[in-house]
């Protein structure tokens, strides 16, 4: 389906080489997930972020030298074994009795109860691969191959966002799979408006600085060769808002293991996205793909797992959550365009003055029309508490 310039033979090896990635990845991960059962995943974060320092600095030393990508491939497992590698020693010296080879036999219906919920994940996964996968396949279809890298510049600063969320939900997952064994309805909601709250802000300022600052981050870094239409650059920052708005919800259907739910819905999602992206695409390119992939992801994953989760966990109307929903969006879209329309302003000559200047103006102008927005609200309040508690070193 895609075209280029390298061999297929030679595309092929490099294609096996990075599938090499999942497996290793599985095998040496088990142990790996202790730490989020003792909401540690700290721990992992801090060994991921240096063996990415260690293994990607010397893929760019390989890549630069040797000019050699099966190389760069090879790191790249390398890094994702030695973060599991490590974080099982540690886990192995704080739980001895797992380096012995004792088993208990598992009953039918525990063995039955973890097929079904491990079929449930799986296809939620696979679903949302289908989705993150199509995105470079459609565009190299009706595109070059170098677009896709183009995209993967914007996509870098995407990708460490989320990074950085998918830690603060798998803190949270761990913390709300210990409150729901209380089984205290209202308890649970309010951890979750107060958590959505918190990381709904941080989404929001990161949208911001994005928009704000990417146009200028390209070309300093890589040149105007290398820039995207602002129309896409729109888009891609709407999909990563979408993308970061569901972490409180998703971290709660993994908490609770609910990935049954919807699991029919994520296989029509991925089937929709698909089919929308490549419609899309013959009639409005590249952003009409993007919004094909989007729309799937915003209806099937944002709406009917927040109405889910509402419903399922919270016993609360689904008109409650998209009232929710509704304001956070709305809140959203003000002051990212806001922060746009303000630091589209900034101009003194320099590129690197201009890419700090747009930065703190996101920053300040975000952070402050939150707060006008939230001030009245309970949930600023009780941040704000917290805050001062922790200033303080008392126990919250």
């Amino acid at each position: 389906m895609v075209k280029s310039s390298i061999p297929i033979r030679q595309l092929r090896i490099y294609f096996a080489i990075y599938t090499l990635i999942t497996p290793f990845d599985y095998l040496t991960y088990h142990k790996t997930s202790m730490l989020y059962a003792e909401q540690k995943n700290r721990v992992r974060f801090a060994v991921a972020t240096a063996s990415q320092i260690v293994f990607r600095s010397l893929q760019i030393v390989f890549v630069i030298v040797l000019k050699e990508y099966c190389i760069f491939l090879v790191l790249l497992i390398l890094e994702k074994v030695t973060t599991n590698i490590i974080c099982g020693k540690y886990v192995d010296k704080r739980h001895n009795y797992i380096k012995g080879n004792n088993s208990i036999p598992l009953s039918g219906e525990t063995k039955s109860s973890i097929y079904r919920t491990v079929k449930a994940i799986f296809v939620n996964n696979i679903a949302s691969n289908v989705q993150v996968s199509a995105k470079s396949i459609l565009i190299s279809m009706f595109n070059s191959v170098s677009v896709v890298g183009y995209f993967g510049n914007y996509n870098l600063v995407i990708a460490t966002a989320q990074l950085l969320f998918s830690q603060f939900g798998s803190a949270f997952t761990s913390s709300f799979g210990n409150l729901a064994v209380e089984g205290d309805k209202e308890q649970m909601y309010q951890a979750y408006r107060k958590t959505a709250f918190i990381l709904d802000l941080i989404a929001i300022i990161f949208c911001a600085g994005f928009i704000c600052c990417i146009q200028t981050s390209i070309l300093v870094f890589f040149g105007d060769k290398f820039l995207l239409n602002l129309s896409t650059v729109i888009i891609l920052t709407i999909g990563m808002f979408i993308y970061l708005l569901n972490v409180p919800i998703i971290s709660i259907q993994n908490a609770l293991g609910l990935h049954n739910k919807d699991q029919i819905i994520m296989v029509v999602q991925a089937i929709a996205a698909v089919m929308l992206g490549l419609v899309f695409a013959k009639k409005s390119g590249v952003n009409g793909m993007l919004l094909g992939l989007l729309l799937p992801q915003f209806t099937c994953t944002l709406i009917n797992k927040g109405v889910m989760i509402y419903k399922v966990v919270f016993h609360r109307s689904a008109v409650s959550f998209m009232r929710f929903l509704c304001y956070e969006i709305f809140k959203g879209l003000f002051v990212i365009s806001s922060s746009y329309f303000i630091s589209s302003f900034i101009y003194t000559g320099s590129l690197f003055l201009d890419l700090v200047l747009k930065a703190l103006v996101a920053l300040v102008i975000s952070f402050s029309l939150l707060l006008l927005l939230s001030f009245r609200t309970q949930y600023l309040k009780d941040t704000a508490a917290v805050i001062k508690n922790v200033m303080r070193r008392k126990p919250v």
